[in-house]
C-alpha cells in the first residue's frame, strides 16, 4: 500500500477538493483517515490515503519481500514445489513467455501444500482462473499426482 497526502483547507477549499477529488477519482483507494487541525482562519483538514497503485514517476517503489521457499516449506513439500518450478519453466521457455505469466510461485507453493489436488482445488488458489485451468491444470495435476524420486527427495 501506498500512502498520499492531503491538506484541505476550511477557507476557500477549492483547489484543494479538486486536487483530492482527482486522486480520488484516478486510483483505487483502500483507506482514508483524517484529520481536522483547528487553527483559526488557517484551519484545515489532513488526509491520508492508503491506494493500492505503485508511486508514481519520481517516487521510489518498495521492493515485495521475496520469500525463500526452501526455508518456508517443509522438505517434502520443497521437492514437490521444486518439480513444479521445473514444469513452469520448461512450459514458459516453451511458450516464450515469462515463467510468472503461467503461475507465481505463490501459486507453485500453494499447489506444493494441497492436500488434495484436483483442477477444483487449484481453481479455489487466488489467481488462478478458467483459462489458467483450461492451459495448464492437466500438466501441474499430473506432475503433483507424480511420486518423488526418492534420490532427490
Amino acid at each position: 500500500m501506498y500512502y498520499r497526502f492531503f491538506t484541505v483547507r476550511v477557507f476557500n477549499p477549492q483547489a484543494d477538493t479538486e486536487a483530492l477529488n482527482t486522486f480520488l477519482a484516478a486510483h483505487p483507494i483502500l483507506s482514508v483517515e483524517r484529520a481536522f487541525v483547528a487553527d483559526g482562519e488557517n484551519s484545515f483538514w489532513s488526509l491520508c490515503v492508503g491506494v493500492a497503485d505503485p508511486p508514481a514517476a519520481g517516487e521510489r517503489p518498495r521492493k515485495r519481500a521475496s520469500v525463500d521457499y526452501r526455508e518456508t516449506l517443509s522438505p517434502e513439500v520443497f521437492a514437490v514445489f521444486a518439480r513444479l518450478r521445473t514444469l513452469r519453466n520448461r512450459l514458459a521457455e516453451a511458450q516464450g513467455t515469462p515463467p510468472y505469466a503461467i503461475f507465481t510461485n505463490e501459486q507453485l507453493a500453494a499447489m506444493a501444500q494441497l492436500p488434495s489436488p484436483s483442477r477444483q482445488a487449484l481453481g479455489a488458489i487466488e489467481g488462478i482462473g478458467d483459462k489458467r485451468l483450461e492451459m495448464y491444470a492437466d500438466a501441474f495435476l499430473a506432475e503433483l499426482s507424480t511420486p518423488a524420486d526418492p534420490a532427490h527427495g
